[in-house]
């Protein structure tokens, strides 16, 4: 047995999808996008990496990199992104520390995409654990095995041709097919009521043919482009009126790496580990505690044939120590909450030398009241680093339910945020910048409404309207050279779902956003992400043991060069795309099997997953899983 995290599906009724803002164990916000297991196998989901696909704006590369990791509308590697923390990646309470120069390398996160029970997406700013996620945050939950043993087995393959290469806008441009997979996964697990603990190993590969590549790093005809292994372990209890989980992860990624922060291709060795504890406990009376510590550490090598630099290094290990306690207590018909947060990071050359660190204590004070009709919650936090660096913030959340059915709701969030909070000062290190005079702080303000109705059981509405606003600080050394960096942004977002029966569910979602009184710079930074998207999705089971998904992703266009690279010219930067992709699943010998076939991007309109140029076509995928008992 299998223990849910967030609403999920029967064995039996194929999905239940979630409408952007449904509610969750964590309460329901505005622009909240929950993505359950069976909505990630429809997809077609099977790398972590994979999952930004379906996150509005995002992009990965094949490597399996988030570049357009952004819910703000600054791309990383754009000018106005210098000193900002990427999009927080937290599993299972844990937060993780996933990025490298300008992307998130997620499938190197402690756990196998065939772990992940639920997914969720909050454009941001969240405060939780005494910490702000900025710039939004992604949250995977795990599931749990609650009873008996529990064994799976999985594998995929497939193919794709047409693919131009990363060089398409340069004459180095030649043909290239890409070969996606072997990628194989094993899970085994034993629970029981009090306690449960699952095994993990997962070996994902992608090749390249393009014989560019294969002359320029002196590879073989189909070596493997990009692989990624390793195991990870997941243990929880059930004690002290609470559950508590511990998370151990490592991995291993070789072959090529874009890193954008640097503008081109390397060849890299990456190692990654993570070890991570987080749960609840009852305290004194109605007192409950929420915490989680976690270290994780990884070191950068490239490849004797990489790419030779001026200055700085690659070669360098990477570490973040993080940990939080919240303390809840309701007082009458309000709920306040003390959090504590304390993390640091650090870096030095690879076997030599000592660790340069810098710390952060962030302490957040929360009051919520919920009735009836009404929800609100009002949280203040401030964060202190080292040499006396301060900034303040504050978010509030009120939702009315005037009628059962519907919803107003609204969010109002000011916040600063200190230059040296994310890893962007290891990253200049890593380059052989200076690290005097520091990176800029930053003004943020965001504002949200929205409206949600439920028009029948099973089917519901929702409409949002947003705007962000960012100013850099007076210290700002980079204004002189690359003008004022300020700019605000307005976002409008509709979703809906429709369950018509248990067979049938549809989901849509559309999301329109623009600059709004951006400085010049600014706004070329926000031209180059796509500035509206529409995401749809049809799963019909026929039968008990078939399920049918189309899948519709619309996505506008894109221009400008954030990178200023002449070789991508401004007005094709990013091409709109129109993918639709046509999955069907079978579950075999009383669905101890489920094979899995995918038709991605059927009429092969461009796809783009690499910021110079490379882009998929048609492609196939054939995938199979096996659990026991």
């Amino acid at each position: 047995m299998i223990r849910r995290r967030t609403r999920c599906i029967t064995a039996a009724s194929a999905t239940v999808l979630s409408l952007a803002g449904a509610p969750d164990a964590e309460g329901q916000v505005l622009s909240r996008t929950v993505l359950t297991r069976a909505e990630l196998q429809a997809r077609g989901v099977h790398r972590v990496s994979q999952i930004a696909q379906w996150v509005g704006g995002w992009s990965s590369t094949v490597e399996g990199i988030a570049w357009n990791a952004s819910f703000d509308g600054i791309m990383a590697g754009a000018e106005p992104a210098r000193g900002l923390p990427p999009v927080e990646i937290v599993i299972d309470g844990q937060r993780m520390d996933l990025d490298l120069l300008g992307g998130l390398l997620l499938d190197t996160a402690p756990v196998a995409i065939q772990q992940v029970d639920s997914v969720v997406i909050t454009p941001g700013p969240v405060l939780a654990g005494g910490a702000m996620a900025s710039r939004g945050e992604v949250r995977l939950y795990t599931r749990t095995v609650t009873q008996g043993p529990r064994a799976e087995g999985w594998a995929r393959f497939g193919s794709e041709t047409g693919d131009p290469g990363p060089y398409q806008f340069t004459p180095l441009t030649t043909p290239n097919v890409d070969r996606i997979g072997l990628d194989l996964a094993a899970l085994a697990g034993y629970g029981t009521g009090g306690w449960n603990a699952e095994v993990a190993v997962r070996s994902l590969e992608q090749s390249v043919t393009d014989p560019r590549l294969i002359q320029r790093f002196n590879t073989k005809e189909l070596q493997a482009y990009t692989t990624v292994s390793g195991p990870s372990v997941k243990l929880g209890v059930e004690a002290l009126g609470g559950r508590h989980t511990l998370l151990w992860g490592q991995s291993r990624q070789d072959g090529f790496v874009y890193l954008f922060g640097r503008g081109r291709m390397e060849r890299l060795t990456l190692g990654h580990a993570h070890l991570g504890a987080s749960g609840t406990f009852s305290g004194p009376g109605p007192t409950s505690v929420v915490y989680h510590a976690s270290r994780t550490g990884r070191t950068v090598l490239p490849d004797s044939i990489g790419s030779v630099q001026a200055r700085g290094t690659l070669r360098h290990e990477r570490r973040f120590s993080n940990g939080s306690v919240e303390v809840l207590r309701p007082i009458g018909s309000w709920t306040a909450s003390v959090a504590l947060d304390v993390n640091e990071r650090a870096v030095r050359p690879v076997s030599s030398g000592g660790w340069r660190g810098r710390a952060h204590v962030a302490l957040q004070g929360e009051a919520s009241r919920a009735t009836e009709s009404s929800r609100g919650s009002f949280a203040v936090s401030m964060v202190r680093g080292e040499g006396g660096a301060t900034a303040g913030r504050l978010t509030s959340v009120a939702e009315w339910r005037p009628q059962a059915a519907q919803t107003f709701a609204g969010r109002v969030s000011v916040w600063q945020q200190l230059p040296e909070e994310s890893s962007a000062w290891i990253d200049r290190w890593v380059r052989g910048d200076t690290l005097s005079p520091s990176l800029p702080r930053r003004s943020f303000a965001r504002g949200e409404l929205g409206f949600r109705r439920a028009l029948t059981p099973g089917t519901a509405v929702e409409v949002a309207g947003t705007y962000g606003y960012m100013r850099s600080g007076p210290s700002d050394s980079a204004r002189t050279a690359a003008g004022d960096l300020r700019g605000g942004r307005l976002g409008f977002r509709a979703a809906a779902h429709a369950d018509p029966s248990p067979r049938l569910h549809v989901r849509v979602s559309y999301e329109s956003v623009a600059p709004f009184h951006a400085s010049e710079d600014m706004h070329d930074a926000m031209r180059s992400l796509p500035h509206q998207r529409l995401d749809g999705s049809v799963l019909y089971a026929p039968v008990e043991n078939l399920r049918l998904s189309l899948l519709v992703l619309l996505q506008g266009a894109s221009t400008g060069s954030p990178l200023g690279n002449p070789a991508v010219p401004d007005s094709d930067a990013t091409p709109a795309m129109r993918r639709v992709d046509l999955s069907m699943e079978k579950w075999f010998w009383r669905r101890h099997v489920r094979a899995q076939l995918i038709g991605a991007n059927i009429f092969n309109s461009p796809e783009r997953y690499h910021r110079f140029g490379a882009q998929f076509d048609r492609r196939m995928i054939l995938g199979a899983a096996v659990t026991l008992p």
